[in-house]
This record gives structure tokens, sequence and C-alpha cells, in this order.
């Protein structure tokens, strides 16, 4: 395969992880380990492959074609002027050596073995940039089932959190209840307070395991430690018209179809030239030996020059011709439906970019004010000014504002890089050296 930035890229990136035990603790080891693991991208890779080989097939027209045929047996034949008019049998026999060899070389054919070469070189490129688009496809998935299992992890190690401390405080209630300080009512509350901590668990486990599925689809395994969060998230163009041109100049998918639209081209001139005569030279020797009664010995040495001709009075050329022009448009549309599918993946991940920042700021605001009422209540309640129920109250309250935090943080991570993938810029940022550190090391001074 040709050596693109991203293939060297990630072949490295696979090499180092190869050092060690295939586990990826990492955002970019987890990438490296999906691509160069994942089916779909052999496949794409063997589609490349395949179309090397078609390059080679369509410039060997450049060579001479070399053919060689050899016959030998008994022959019999029932034909009187074969043998002379001397002969006075019906019939004979004889042994039959014949061998005979050409080479044929094109001179002229108006430009068809050079289109033929430069659809199949175009078609190879496009299967290089459809390797790299492939790429780009898992290495997304990869991302996003680390995103999501690390999320899910957070929210499970939360949930389990909330739930001791909901359920201690129903503990005390539960006693209190006993020796007569509280009555049945606020330990109903309490037991409330205890299952819907008890469901947000389950949930949270629940989640945990489809991520844990999605990440063993893309990378190929689990993970055997902590995922580790990006300690910065890499930088994106300044505008959404910037994103665009960059994904136009470099999105593979829309590299793939430029080149499809290129070899459908000359496609079309194969054809085109399909209507006029062909030359070519034929160097050739021919020798037969015909011995015992039929004869015929024979020695025929050539060099010459030929004009092949062909018409089709059916309409067949002509047919072809049409399709190759047909074909070429339908590359065309595919293009331009290519620019515009990429223009709407950017412009919608833009948007949900800025929906998640939002949403980020805003949650991270409720989550510090929710955890300063939890505090609060927790010294008014050793002053004896609040109950154990409004704490679990408190409690319910700062365990959701931190899952709404927890949720805008993650996606902002996640729209990040899924607005590079469509752009077509995943891999690259991921050869930035970007470094990682844990997830309580990474975490933003406002995280709660």
């Amino acid at each position: 395969m040709k050596n693109h930035p991203y293939v060297v890229f990630l072949a490295a990136l696979l090499g180092l992880v190869c050092v060690t035990p295939l586990r990826a603790e990492t955002l970019e080891a987890a990438v490296s380990e999906a691509v160069g693991s994942h089916p779909a991208v052999s496949a794409a890779r063997a589609a490349y492959d395949a179309s090397e080989e078609t390059v080679r097939e369509q410039r060997s027209a450049y060579y001479p074609d070399l053919s060689v045929n050899a016959t030998a047996g008994r022959l019999y034949g029932d034909n009187a002027t074969s043998r002379g008019l001397s002969v006075t049998r019906g019939a004979g026999y004889s042994w039959l050596w014949e061998g005979n060899a050409s080479l044929t070389q094109k001179i002229f054919d108006w430009g068809e073995t050079g289109n033929r070469v430069d659809a199949a070189l175009a078609r190879e490129t496009a299967a290089n940039a459809g390797v790299l688009g492939r790429q780009d496809e898992i290495a997304l998935r990869a991302v996003q089932s680390y995103i999501t299992l690390m999320r899910a992890t957070d929210l499970k190690a939360r949930a389990e959190t909330n739930l001791a401390n909901i359920r201690g405080y129903q503990e005390k209630i539960e006693v209190q209840v006993q020796e007569g300080g509280a009555d049945e009512a606020e330990l109903n509350r309490a037991n409330d307070f205890l299952l819907l901590a008890q469901n947000a668990a389950t949930e949270f486990e629940g989640q945990y395991q489809q991520g844990l599925a999605e990440y063993i689809e893309a990378v190929g395994h689990p993970p055997v430690d902590v995922l580790k969060r990006p300690a910065a998230l890499p930088s994106l163009p300044e505008s959404i018209d910037s994103a665009v041109s960059t994904a136009i100049a470099v999105h593979p998918q829309i590299a793939a179809a430029k080149q499809s639209v290129l070899a459908t081209d000359h496609d079309r001139r194969v054809e085109s030239t399909s209507y006029l005569p062909k030359v070519s030279g034929q160097l050739s020797y021919l020798k037969r030996d015909q011995d015992d009664i039929i004869g015929g010995e024979a020695i025929d040495a050539r060099a010459v020059v030929k004009a092949d001709w062909a018409y089709s009075t059916g309409g067949a050329q002509l047919a072809r011709e049409d399709r190759a022009a047909y074909l070429n448009e339908q590359a065309k549309s595919e293009l331009d439906d290519a620019m515009r599918r990429t223009e709407r993946d950017i412009r919608v991940a833009w948007a949900t970019l800025d929906t998640s920042r939002r949403q980020q700021a805003t949650q991270a605001d409720r989550s510090v004010a929710t955890a300063k009422v939890v505090e609060t209540y927790k010294t008014q309640y050793d002053g004896g000014s609040r109950t154990l129920i409004e704490l679990m109250q408190a409690e319910s309250q700062a365990f959701d504002a931190s899952v709404a935090y927890a949720n805008a943080d993650y996606g902002v991570m996640a729209a990040t890089y899924t607005l590079l993938a469509a752009m077509g810029e995943l891999v690259p940022s991921l050869h930035s050296g970007t470094t990682m550190d844990s997830v309580a090391d990474a975490e933003p001074a406002n995280r709660p």
C-alpha cells in the first residue's frame, strides 16, 4: 500500500502497542488496535491490493504478447488432392508435427491502453482512500466506544457511592423509627429515595455492560485497566466554513469519489475508441511436418503490420459507450452527494458540540451549587435544624446534577471527536501526540 501519512502513523502506533500485550489503556492505543485488527479494515486493504494487480494487468498491454502453439499426433486424410494426382488409394495416414510461435505488439490504438491504465490507477487511488475511510470509520467507532465505556464506568461509580450514602441515611431513619424519634412517613420517603438510588445503580450497571460490549466489538478485547482520559482535546477550526473546506480537501470518502469520477471518464474514452481500427505488429514462425503418405511439410515466417477493425451492427459498441457515459454521470452525482453529506455531518457535529459545551457550563454550575447545599445541610443537620430526609433529598439532587454534568462533559468529548471524524481529520488529530492522563488527574478545575 502507498505510504500515506495516516497509514504510516497507524502502523507505527500498532508496532508500539505490539511490544506489550495487546491491552488498550489509552484512547490512542485503543484506536490503533481497532484499526490494526478489525476485519472491515482488512477487507478494505484486500480490495486495495486487488486494485494494484488490476493496474499491473492493464500496464501489461504496453508490452508484446507471446503466443506459442504445438501440435503432435496421428493424422488421417481422405482427400486425394492432398497427396497429389498420382495417388491411387482414397485415404492415407500420417504423423503430424506442427509448431507456431508469434510475437504481437500494439503500435497504435487511439489511446485505449493509456486510458485503461489511467482508469485502473484512479481506482487504485480510490481504493487507497477507501482504506483510509474505513480506518476513519473504525477509529470513530473505537473512540465512541472508549468514551461510552469511560462515561459508564464513571457514572457506575457515582451511582454506587450515591447508593451507599442513601442506604446509610435510610438505616439511620430506620433506627430512629424503632426508637420513636421518627414516624413511618419519613421511613417511607427514605425507602423511596433508596429505591431511586438502587434503580440508578442498576441502570448505570446496564450502561456499563453495553459500553463494554461495544468496546470489545470495536477494539477486539476488553480493557484490563482503568481507561485513561485525554489530557486535552484536539484543536478545532475556528468556523464551520473552515471545517467544511478542510473536509473537501482531505476527507477520504470525497477523495475516493473524485477518483471514481476520473476512472469512469477514462472508461468512457476507452469505449469511444472501439469504432476505430487498431494497428499492431506481428512476428510469427510456423513449421508443419506431415510424414508418411499424406505429406505436406511447410515453413511460414512472417513480419507484418496488421490493422484490426470491428463494428457491431447490433449496436453493442454504442451501448457500451452510452453506459460508460451514464456511469460517469453517476460518479459525478455520487461525488456531489458525498460532499453534501460531509457538510451536513460537519454542521450537525458542530451544533452538537456547541450545545454540549453550553450544557457542560450550565451543569457544572448546577453540580457545584447542589454539592454546596449538601455540605450546608450536613452542617445544619449536626446543629439540629435539618432532618435526615432533607439531607437525603439534597444528596439525591446533587447526584442527579453530577450525572447531568458528567453526561455533558463526556458529550463534549464525543462531539469533538465526531466533528473531527466528519472532517476526515480524526486519525491525524490522534497523531498530534496528545498525552494521556488518568481520569482523576485530567479533570477540569470546575469538574464536580
